[in-house]
Order: structure tokens, then C-alpha cells, then sequence
């Protein structure tokens, strides 16, 4: 959900003539994290990447402290393919990108390879050493694995041609690593017995590092700047899983296999968690950004549609819906919709859901009476989806939201016209009769809170 402060436009002094870090104008930095944003010169670099709007850098780090303060879990665990060191410039800022995360208390665990065979031992080491100085000189420290001998195992007669196919990761090491406030460094291949060097697909050792681990971000650092759609030359932005599995045919068959890999993973995560292909120079506005900068990979949780209290999990819901307005649901509510209710939308796991009525001063008309996102789920894609469900559905909608609603502007964004009345701003799509509109403004001012309190947050 869109969370701002109204009026507030920063320019790259004005933290400074605040007295505060840019981040704690928006929400305070979790106090176990490592360190503090500090200093002027990372300041300005971040705002450099990711611009002034406070919208991006808050919603973000306030999805951030959601997470498990755990210094043996990475923030995310990052394959950087060997094309990416032949651009110094490109490389600088992928250095202070992933030295910014460190600093911050988002660790990353990083792999160092290509899927193709390109690899040689003596490229995948020095690429694993000019990382290493180069984190170095900025202050990180780092554990780099020039050879990932101890670290992977190859599973039986998996090696073929020196290329190993499948593998199993030992993370004790990698573990032991970040709990030591290092970055772990890691060169994609391994010496047998006999001395011959075995290359690893870093894809996979990627994927299998972080089905151990868990990170909230999977990423493949390639000079692309993410999945490339050949016939419109240009880089798809989003691929949602499971509804966007037919997009993946009509890539090329090296991006169709990395794809699957990927959609493979995603569905052993949480949905919390996401992948990002992107560019070396762009990682910060990929992640600290609405609008990011390469392909956004989610795996969604299923959502259901009902038209029928029986059919769902009524305490569930009530549950979702308290929690996530913060506010006691008056008793009658529930009971209220047995007659009116048209339709239900929820997910899976109950973590957000949206209520659809038809009133009967309106007719034909159908009503959003409630809509609601964890606020653990909210910035994640949650609503998003729930929204697209709604609008492939219904071709004509209207609801309400109180003034002071900071996601007021996430409605506009999706509205045709509104309203704004002493209380509340009544919102509508799908509708070009100006007396239509004029009899729902007026039943919406009407309509009672459905809530006990009355007190900020969303639809009511």
C-alpha cells in the first residue's frame, strides 16, 4: 500500500537541515541492525539511485522490518555473472549497492559465475578476488570461497564433461560467515580428487543456497538489466506466477530454462519472497523503488472467489479484517451481508480478502465494502492481485475511503472519478451516468462504519 507524507519533497540537503538519517524521517531502522545509515556520501548515493520520493524509500524499509532480525539469514543471496566485472563502472556501483545493504543490516550472500561454458577456474577466482578488494576497500568484510570444495558435494554421477548438474550445499559455512557480519563470496566451481576443476551451474547453486536459507530476495546480477523480450526489444518488468507461466514459452530457450529454475524456487519460498533480474548499476532502485528497474519474478498465493459465507472460513475473515483496519468489527456486520453479498474474494492463507455488496438504493451497481491487506502482506503484490481479480470481474464499481486514508492516492491511481465530502471520498470506475453517481455518492455518506472505533486505515 502506498504509504506518504503528505507535502513532504526531500532534496538531497534536506536530512541534512533536518538534523536526521533520510530513512528515519520515514520509519526508524530496526535497532538490531548492524549499523545506522551514516554519513553524508551514502546518503547522497542513495538518493542518487533511487530519487527524492519518500513514498519508496518508507515503503520499503517499512516491508523490511517485518522481516526476522537474524543475523545467520541473508536479506538475499545474489548470482553476478562473469560479464558484469568487464564494466568497471558498472561494477563500482554494484560494489556500494551491495556494501549499503551490508551496512544496513541486509546481508547478502553472493555467487559468482555464468551458465554457459565460459567458466574457467582462473576467471572464476580472480572475478571472487576483485569482489573481495573491492568490498574491502569500502570497510565490509567478507569470507570469499575461491573454491567451493566443502561447500558443495556433488550428488552421484552428476558430473559430466567437468559440469556438475546436481548438487547439495552444506550452509554451515555460509552461516558461520554472516553471523560474523561477513559477506560470503563464492566462486561457482570445485576441484575433485584428481584435481580437475568441476563448474557449477550458479543458478543452481543460487537456488539451492536459498531454499536452505530463505531470503526475501533471490538475485541475478546480468548486463541486460533483466529478461529481455526479443520481439518488442525491450525488458518485461513483471512475471507473476502462477498466471504469467504462459509468458515464459515465448522466450528464448536460455531464458525459458533460467526461467523455470526460478519458477521452481519461488514455489519452495515463502510468498513473501520474490526474484529480481536485473542490472549491475540498478540494484537500489530494484529494490527501494515502486517502478524498479528489471524483471520482478512473484509467486502468488491462489486466491478464491465466493458468493457465500458457507464457503469460507468466517473467522478467518473477521480475524483478517480486524487486523488489518485495527479496529474491532461491530457484531452485526457479518450477519449483515447475508443478504446483499455478492462477492468475496480471499487468499489462501487469509492474509487479504475484499468484500463486494450489492446495496439496494444502487442497483446494478456492485459496492467494495471492504478491502483489506495484512499490513505484514501490504507493498507485496497482495493487493495488486486482489485488485486485478476485482476489475476483470466487475466492469463498473464504487466504493468509499475515508479522507484521512493514506492509501487514498493508491484509489485514485485505479479510479475513473470521486467524490469528496466532509468524511469520506467516494470512489468509482465503469460509470458515465452523472445521475448514477449522484445516488451512490449519497447512499456512501450514509452507509454506517462497520467498525466499533473510529480511527484511521481503510475502507469502512
Amino acid at each position: 500500500m502506498m504509504l506518504v507524507r503528505r507535502g513532504l519533497k526531500l532534496t538531497n540537503h534536506a536530512s541534512e537541515k533536518l538534523g536526521l538519517p533520510l530513512l528515519s524521517l520515514f520509519y526508524p531502522v530496526n535497532q538490531h541492525y548492524s549499523k545506522q545509515i551514516h554519513g553524508r556520501s551514502d546518503l547522497r548515493k542513495f538518493i542518487d539511485q533511487v530519487g527524492s520520493d519518500p513514498k519508496d524509500m518508507k515503503f520499503w524499509f517499512r516491508v523490511f522490518q517485518h522481516q526476522d532480525v537474524n543475523p545467520s539469514k541473508p536479506f538475499a543471496v545474489v548470482q553476478i555473472e562473469n560479464n558484469v566485472f568487464a564494466s568497471t563502472k558498472h561494477l563500482h556501483k554494484l560494489v556500494e549497492s551491495i556494501d549499503f545493504l551490508q551496512q544496513n543490516g541486509l546481508c547478502t550472500v553472493i555467487v559468482i559465475g555464468s551458465d554457459n561454458n565460459e567458466n574457467t577456474s582462473q576467471q572464476l577466482t580472480e572475478n571472487t578476488v576483485c569482489m573481495t578488494e573491492m568490498l574491502e576497500q569500502l570497510g565490509a568484510k567478507t569470507r570469499p570461497f575461491l573454491n567451493s570444495a566443502g561447500l558443495v558435494t556433488a550428488k552421484r554421477d552428476s558430473v559430466i564433461g567437468g559440469r556438475c548438474s546436481k548438487i547439495e550445499v552444506d550452509v554451515k559455512p555460509i552461516i558461520w560467515s554472516l553471523s560474523s557480519n561477513c559477506i560470503p563470496i563464492i566462486a561457482s566451481y570445485y576441484h575433485d580428487i584428481n584435481g580437475n576443476p568441476i563448474y557449477i551451474s550458479p543458478i543452481d547453486m543460487v537456488n539451492e543456497i536459498s531454499l536452505l536459507l530463505q531470503p526475501l530476495k533471490v538475485m541475478y546480477i546480468n548486463t541486460q538489466g533483466g529478461i529481455v523480450d526479443k520481439l518488442e526489444n525491450k525488458v518485461v518488468s513483471n512475471v507473476n506466477f502462477p498466471n504469467d507461466l504462459d509468458v515464459i514459452h515465448s522466450f528464448d530457450e536460455e531464458s525459458k530454462l533460467k526461467m523455470m529454475k526460478i519458477t521452481n524456487l519461488l514455489k519452495k519460498l515463502p510468498y513473501t519472497s520474490s526474484a529480481v533480474i536485473t542490472s549491475a548499476d540498478t540494484v537500489i532502485r530494484e529494490l527501494f523503488t515502486h517502478g524498479g528497474a528489471g524483471t520482478l519474478l512473484k509467486n502468488y498465493e491462489s486466491l478464491h472467489s465466493v458468493k457465500s459465507l458457507k464457503d469460507l472460513d468466517v473467522n478467518k475473515l473477521v480475524e483478517l479484517l480486524e487486523h488489518s483496519f485495527q479496529k474491532h468489527l461491530k457484531s452485526h456486520y457479518i450477519l449483515s451481508l447475508k443478504d446483499k453479498l455478492c462477492k468475496i474474494y480471499v487468499t489462501e492463507s487469509y492474509s487479504a480478502a475484499a468484500i463486494i455488496t450489492n446495496e439496494s438504493l444502487v442497483k446494478d451497481i456492485p459496492y467494495l465494502c471492504k478491502f483489506a491487506v495484512l499490513p505484514e502482506n501490504q507493498g507485496l503484490g497482495a493487493g495488486e492481485s486482489l485488485w486485478h481479480e476485482i476489475d476483470r470481474d466487475f466492469p463498473a464499481l464504487f466504493w468509499r475511503s475515508r479522507n484521512k486514508n493514506r492509501i487514498n492516492p493508491w484509489y485514485f491511481a485505479r479510479a475513473e472519478g470521486s467524490w469528496r465530502s466532509k468524511k469520506y471520498t467516494t470512489f468509482w470506475y465503469g460509470i458515465d451516468d452523472p445521475k448514477l453517481s449522484y445516488n451512490f455518492i449519497g447512499h456512501t455518506n450514509d452507509i454506517d462504519s462497520s467498525f466499533i472505533e473510529v480511527e484511521k486505515l481503510a475502507l469502512s
